[in-house]
Order: structure tokens, then sequence, then C-alpha cells
């Protein structure tokens, strides 16, 4: 059974966690938070906090956490789906069960439950352990209060090389669960479970309802070559779907219309310390299309203030074209050289950081002048500069924003607003050449358009009948060409509008001629019988194509570490784990079963 996400977290901003927990537990105003004796072990002294704004409760006594649903799981012994039906009837919103779709729902659940008792064990091995005292003075040392400390339910995972897989083998979860959730691993030589986390800070990755999808660990050993360390993907933990410190910002991001992204998870902390809770990470990772939409719940304003340095720079031009391809207000702002927002608030205060954020640019512009710096302007440095723009130009759907972006450009570069287009056009000629049906082509075909990529822009296109199915299955990450993911997108959009057509289609895309051509040349083909078995190749297409593509890029790292004489066993299960994905995607087309 299953319950949808948009449905819990109405739940669950519904509900007044101080009003449940008080049925249980006698509460006392704290300042902004409310104490009481610990339901969860026996103690003399009230060490159990519940926050009404943050909507979650935290003991310093035992290191129990979380929120209104994991409290009367814990205090009642029911599962998650019964608490949630509990809590919705309780404050009038009607919960439909149902079956659930996807077949591993269960397994998720159970994930999700292992992940809390997890955190909890990091959490009271950080405050009450001998060896957590190590990981206390380091947190200390970078400034963190003890309320940050439990806001964020930070933990220590102890140098012991199997204790936390001993515990929860001890507490009757099986291996596999403890593999899947990718908190342990099997040693290659004497097949043993061992700790993936050893002698590191925890920080829990949230989701946007609170619930725990994996980890992420700062190592305390300098000699450690892998500063962070990160949970690996599984069926809950989805690296570009997640933004760190989501659940705890997004409140703040509706009632300030704004987020800012930050790169790493003290910097977010502080921010929050320090009275910035609109705040949200990005996990190290290349910013994605889910994550996008994600921010996109919440605001559309978005303020990047990455490292102040190169690096940090360049990734914040990383995510640019996203951002704009979402119709995202996004700005930067920059911080000073070498600092980055922990640092710049531990040294120069609130008002500095502040002060930053008052002078945040748009982030199309920052480029520009990065680009152009000191040098003196010229036709050579103009093309130059164009034809790095356009790769984010190219992101932007909406022909208003278009408009103003090529106008932004021409200003800065005092070059004509249409000799920049005509650069754009002959820019999108070179990446586009389509193959016209009947085997006639209109150009070379280009090599880098997947088959299943064309079978899709000709399903979407000439079968509208289709799209509420193929939709609800699709992942858009399988895609890798750009046009045909534009398209798609942009089929979809219409779609969800109850507007599609091919010539309300064109018109979005009017000023792109190459597109236009793609999209009458996917319209021209028709479907008889076949159409169901034609959406499965197609979809089973693109999964494998994904799977094919992620396994070029562990291979590409599995010879960089091999070079480096690096221990490769995590990424040789990684690689394994691929396989076994790609041999399941080919068993499916060949066996045809249809779904």
């Amino acid at each position: 059974m299953f319950i949808d996400e948009a449905t819990i977290e109405e739940i669950r901003q519904r509900v007044d966690i101080v009003e449940t927990v008080s049925s249980f537990v006698e509460l006392k105003q704290s300042g902004r938070s409310f104490k009481g004796l610990c339901p969860f072990h026996l103690e003399k002294t009230p060490s159990f906090f519940v926050n009404r704004e943050r909507q979650n409760f935290h003991c310093f006594g035992c290191g129990v956490s979380g929120n209104v649903f994991t409290f009367l799981m814990k205090m009642e012994g029911s599962t998650f789906v019964d608490t949630v039906q509990k809590l919705a009837q309780k404050v009038g919103i009607t919960v439909h069960k149902q079956e659930a779709i996807d077949p591993k729902a269960k397994i998720k659940e159970e994930l999700y439950h292992l992940n809390e008792i997890i955190s909890t064990w990091y959490v009271k091995n950080l405050l009450h352990s001998q060896n957590g005292k190590v990981s206390r003075e380091y947190l200390e040392k970078r400034g963190l209060t003890d309320e940050t400390i439990r806001n964020f339910s930070l933990g220590y995972a102890p140098p012991s090389w199997d204790a936390l897989s001993l515990y929860l083998i001890k507490n009757g979860f099986s291996q596999e669960r403890l593999l899947e959730a990718g908190v342990s691993l099997v040693s290659s030589k004497q097949k043993k479970l061992y700790d993936r986390f050893r002698n590191r800070v925890i920080f829990p990755i949230l989701n946007a309802s609170g619930r725990v999808m994996g980890f992420s660990g700062r190592t305390l050993d300098p000699k450690e070559n892998a500063k962070y360390l990160n949970s690996p993907e599984s069926l809950i933990f989805k690296k570009n779907q997640l933004l760190y410190g989501i659940f705890q910002a997004k409140e703040e991001m509706v009632k300030k219309d704004s987020v800012i992204l930050v790169e790493g998870h003290l910097d977010l902390c502080m921010m929050h310390q320090y009275g910035f809770k609109n705040v949200v990470g990005v996990q190290g990772t290349a910013f994605s299309d889910e994550q996008a939409r994600l921010i996109c719940r919440y605001t559309k304003n978005a303020v990047v203030s990455f490292d102040g340095d190169e690096a940090g720079i360049k990734a914040s031009f990383r995510f640019l074209p996203i951002a704009l391809s979402h119709e995202m207000n996004c700005k930067i702002a920059p911080l000073p050289m070498g600092q980055d927002p922990a640092s710049l608030l531990l040294s120069k205060g609130k008002k500095a950081m502040e002060s930053v954020m008052k002078e945040s640019i748009s982030l199309f512009e920052y480029k520009i002048k990065y680009l152009i710096g000191n040098q003196v302007l010229t036709p050579e440095l103009n093309l130059s500069v164009v034809r790095e723009m356009i790769q984010d130009i190219r992101s932007v759907k909406n022909l208003i924003l278009l408009d103003g972006f090529v106008h932004s450009l021409s200003v800065y570069l005092r070059v004509g607003e249409e000799s920049i287009r005509m650069e754009i056009n002959k820019s999108s000629a070179r990446h586009f050449s389509y193959e016209q049906p009947g085997g006639v082509e209109t150009g070379k075909k280009p090599p880098d358009i997947h088959p299943a990529e064309k079978e899709l822009i000709r399903l979407v296109l000439s079968a509208p009948e289709i799209h509420a199915h193929i939709f609800s299955k699709l992942n858009f990450s399988w895609i890798m060409h750009p046009a045909c993911k534009q398209i798609a997108e942009a089929v979809f959009r219409l779609h969800c509008d109850s507007q599609f057509h091919p010539d309300t289609l064109k018109s979005l895309f009017r000023d792109s001629p190459e597109l236009v051509m793609l999209i009458e040349w996917g319209e021209r083909f028709h479907y008889g019988e076949n159409l169901d078995q034609a959406v499965f190749d197609t979809l089973k297409g693109l999964e494998n194509l994904s799977y094919q593509n992620e396994l070029r890029e562990l291979n590409a790292s599995l010879k960089v570490k091999e070079s480096r004489h690096e221990n490769v066993t995590e990424l040789l299960q990684q690689i394994d784990r691929c396989h076994k994905k790609i041999k399941s995607v080919t068993f499916a087309i060949n066996g045809k079963e249809l779904k």
C-alpha cells in the first residue's frame, strides 16, 4: 500500500507536533521549543525537545529524533501508512490507500525505516560515545552550535570496521537490506559485512517530506583520500533528485520566494545558524532537471553562492542552462576570493553575508562579464563569447526570455541582435541533422542520436493517444540528445495542459528551424497494431541507453582509480550492478515482456 508524497506533506503541515507529543509527554515551553522527559529512555532531567516551527523532535539524552510520523511510529509501534492515515483523520484529510503501482514500494518503505534507525544510531555516537568526542570537537571548531547540530541530526560513524552492520543485523535487519541501503559492503576476501562510513561526521540527507534517503560522511582522517563519501544510488537515494537541506528550507523558500544554493553541507548548516533559512545544498553533483523541478515547487528565484574561487565560479556556470530551461530567475552572489559561506560568516559575521546577497546580479550577465574579463572587445573575442553563451541560450524555451538574453548579450558585446540570432541558428544546424522517412537524409546521419530517442520523437508526435501512458513511465534523464529531450519535455508540458498539437509545438520553436524540421519529420509516421510494442521497446531502449552511459562513466572512473592504485572494490560492485541492470533490460526486450 502507498500514499503519495503530496498528501503526506499536506498532513505533516497541518498536524501540530507539539499537540501530538503532549498527549504522551508533559511539555513545558523553553525558548522557541518545548521540553520534557524523553519517552524513549529513563531520565530525571528533561532533555527531550520539540520544535513547532520545524515540526521535529530531538532528545539530547538518547539521540532519537524525527518528525510527527516517526514519533507516533515509535510510541505506538505502528506502520508508516497506518500512522499517516490516523493523523489524516485527525486533521480532516481523506486518504485513499492504493495498491502500490511500484512493485518495489514495500522495499522502499523498509529502506526508509532502516535509515531512520541508522540516523538515530549515528546521533547517539556523536553525543555519547568516547570516539564521538573527536567529532564533537571538530564541529565545535567549525563553529556549529548544539542547536544547529540537533536541527540537522548530525551524527558520527565510529572507526570500528563493522559496528553499525553488527548492530543492525542484531536488530533483525537482513544483509540484503543493508547492502541495498548502501550502509554496508561485503569484503572481497572474507565475504563479511563492513561499514561504508567509518570515522566520519555524518549528515543525513532528507527528502522534502523529512524522510531519511541516505547519508553523506565527512572524514576526520586527514590522510583519507575521499574527503566526503555519499550513500550509493538506491531505490530511495538518487543524487540527481535531491537537495541537502530541502526539508528545513522549503517553508522559508516559499515565505521569501527565493532560494540560496551552496555547495557544502557545513556551509548550509552555518547559513541556517546565522539566520539564512532558505538555503539548499547541491551535494557536489551537476545540477539536474529533477533538482530544478524540486526547487520550482517552492520558488523560481535562485541565488547561487558557491565558493569564492575559480572552481566555485565555474560550478555556478554549470547551474545556468538547467535554471534557464526551467525559467528560473537566476542570480549569483560572488564571495570574496578564497572564502566559502561558512568561513565568511565566521570571520566577518552575518552583515558581511547580507551585503554579499544584496550585491547579487544576474548569473547570465555575470558569465558574460567573466568571459570578457579585462580584454578589449574584438570581433574574435565577441564570436568566442557568443559561442560560449549560446550553450546557455539554447536551453531557454520561453521566447520572451530568449529575446531578453539575446538583447543583454548584444548590449555587452556591442553586437547586433540579428547577428547573434544568426550565429545561434548556425550553431543549432551544426548540432542537428535528421533522417527523412524512407531513408532519405537531409544531411549526414547524426551519430549521437540513439535509435530509441528517434523512436520516442516519432511516438510522441504521431501518436498523442499514448501520451498519458508513455509519460507515466518515461524518465527524462534517459534522453541523452538535447534536441530530443527539448521536444519531449515540450510535448509533456502541452500534454499536461491539454494543448498538444504539432502546430502548437512548432510555434514554440519557430526561432529554431532545426527543431521544427525534427518535429515535421516525426509527425509523418503512423503506427498500427504494434503501437503498444513500439512504446515498450522505446522505453526499454532509452532505459538501456542510460545504463550504457552510466557504465561508460564507471569504466572511465575505474581506469583512473587503477592508474592511481586506489581501492576499486566499491566501483567494481557498482559496475557489476550496472551490468545486471543492462542484462535485465536486454532480457525484457528480447522476451517481449510487455508490462
